[in-house]
């Protein structure tokens, strides 16, 4: 799928609530309200779970049909794990230290499609851009086993040599390598544009990134 079909398909899955920031428009423009409300918990909670709901009824709907060796790829920081709280501490530390222990929240809607795709036979893969650190992937592995997400098909994170390329460019490439071992990934899951455009997935679902910076 190109990347401009891919935004357009990401455009049918975000949803488009009226006063909504699930899916946060290049329109939007500074001084709206528009972060406040991004940083509200509630609200951001509330538009979480619509979108993932969007997400779980576009799964049923293709495995009711019947797909081979399905898969779903997830992003992991402010989409499986909720880190933006500690990004906004004072510590500048503070998240990659909880990210080290694996001490981070789960955010309940994902980890719910998670275990459903499971339950349903689908590989749940993950796709983080936290740097391929052996100490580090098994604190990720530890922190999203411990907040009840299911065993992974895999988890996907950047090589060091593979930081001088765009982020769009290597999570599309990882999902395409999900691909090449047989999988059909019908949707992916992430906080950011980055996480989705490029092709590689039937479906890319935008959730509320809870900073809502200006896509």
């Amino acid at each position: 799928m190109s990347s401009r079909r891919g935004r357009a398909a990401l455009g049918m899955c975000a949803l488009a609530l009226a006063g909504s920031l699930a899916g946060c428009s290049a329109s939007d423009e500074p001084g709206t309200g528009r972060s406040a409300r991004c940083r509200d918990p509630a609200v951001w909670s509330r538009d979480v779970a619509q979108v993932v709901a969007q997400a779980r009824a576009y799964l049923d709907q293709r495995l009711d049909r019947g797909v081979p060796a399905p898969a779903i790829v997830l992003d992991v920081d402010d989409t499986s794990l909720l880190t933006h709280p500690l990004t906004s501490s004072p510590d500048p530390d503070e998240a990659e230290t909880a990210a080290a222990q694996a001490r981070l929240p789960a955010i309940g809607p994902t980890r719910d499609l998670a275990r459903h795709a499971a339950q349903r036979g689908v590989g749940v893969f993950f796709v983080t851009a936290r740097a391929d650190d052996p100490g580090l992937r098994h604190a990720t592995l530890v922190n999203l086993r411990g907040q009840g997400y299911p065993d992974p098909a895999g988890l996907v994170m950047r090589p060091a040599a593979d930081h001088g390329s765009s982020v769009e460019r290597y999570k599309s490439g990882a999902r395409a390598d999900v691909e090449r071992q047989g999988y059909r990934v019908l949707e992916s899951l992430g906080d950011q544009y980055s996480d989705l455009d490029g092709g590689h997935a039937e479906r890319g679902f935008k959730i509320p990134d809870p900073a809502c910076p200006t896509p």
